[in-house]
């Protein structure tokens, strides 16, 4: 039995709209096999599951590599939500600074390139004032 929000089509497959086909790829199903038959089993979603957030700052006030690397340790405390990954660039004076927050690691490393500020910060539950206030983002 198909739950209520999945419609098969009745045409021939080979005549499905490209939604149709989205819709039925994008739904979780389970494949199985039963009596020499192949089963398809649809699982409805929880309305519950977390997705993932992006937030991103393009002008923020950080002064010197030490200041970022404190930031990168406060943020994979946990204190501002489940923050998966932390990406971005910060322009100083003659020079930039590329980062990469992973989990529990990040990297710093130089560039003699003048990129432009921006952080793109990914995660769960984020703390988007917490965010703004410890990257001092302008907007």
């Amino acid at each position: 039995k198909l739950p209520e929000n999945i419609e098969f089509p009745l045409l021939h497959y080979s005549k499905w709209t490209e939604d149709k086909w989205k819709k039925i790829f994008n739904t979780k199903s389970i494949v199985s096999s039963e009596n020499n038959k192949v089963l398809l089993s649809f699982v409805k979603e929880s309305p519950n599951i977390e997705k993932f957030e992006q937030i991103t700052f393009s002008s923020y006030n950080i002064h010197n590599a030490d200041e970022l690397s404190f930031i990168c340790m406060y943020l994979m405390s946990g204190r501002l939500g489940d923050i998966e990954r932390v990406k971005g660039n910060l322009a100083l004076d003659n020079y930039s600074l590329k980062f990469d927050l992973v989990g529990e690691k990040y990297e710093v490393t130089g560039s003699n390139d003048l990129e432009t500020n921006e952080v793109v910060i990914i995660g769960k539950n984020l703390n988007k004032e917490g965010l703004k206030t410890i990257f001092k983002a302008i907007k």
